[in-house]
């Protein structure tokens, strides 16, 4: 069975299933930049895939994305397995076994991704995505930067999230996970 690298990997073809529940890892402060609607613009070095995108503000064809955010690290490297578990927010993270994990901060939609093309655009966009020019994941010439269009937020609160609910967290593509009940 040959290996596959999910930090990677953009080929899975899973988006567009239906009852698929997906979302995105993110560092701390960010998540919550932009669950707030501070970060209006995501960046991340590859396009959001286009089953994940909404393109319609009808409440039904809203394609949600659950927030998962992950402790404050280094610039570019991720300290998350490829599996982990999902904490809902009522959970005690002293209850939890020593591990890596995501907690479940809300949902947004994103209405488009783009294909920053030079450093004076990306850097214009700087009070959206709040990348800083000096940031590890600030412009660099020899990669690529894509902008995700933050479209409707909303930051879970205590009494939303049930405390007996568990999930893991499978990476498909890079930050992207599929969201699966424990």
């Amino acid at each position: 069975m040959q290996h596959v690298n999910n930090h990677v990997q953009d080929s899975w073809q899973g988006w567009a299933e239906a009852g698929r529940k997906f979302g995105l890892e993110m560092q701390c402060p960010y998540a919550e930049h932009l669950i707030s609607g501070r970060k209006t613009i995501e960046t991340r070095g590859y396009a959001l895939p286009t089953h994940l995108l909404t393109r319609s503000s009808d409440d039904s064809e809203q394609v949600r994305i659950e927030i998962l955010e992950s402790e404050a690290g280094k610039d570019g490297v991720s300290s998350i397995p490829d599996h982990v578990v999902v904490l809902t927010g009522n959970e005690s993270i002293d209850d939890q076994s020593s591990g890596p994990f995501l907690l479940r901060k809300g949902w947004c939609t994103f209405i488009g991704s783009f294909k920053y093309t030079s450093r004076e655009q990306f850097e214009a966009d700087e009070c959206k995505h709040l990348v800083q020019p000096t940031s590890g994941y600030g412009w660099d010439d020899k990669r690529p930067i894509y902008g995700w269009v933050v479209g409707t937020c909303k930051q879970y609160i205590d009494s939303e999230s049930s405390g007996d609910e568990k999930y893991l967290a499978q990476r498909r593509m890079r930050s992207l996970f599929e969201i699966q009940n424990k």
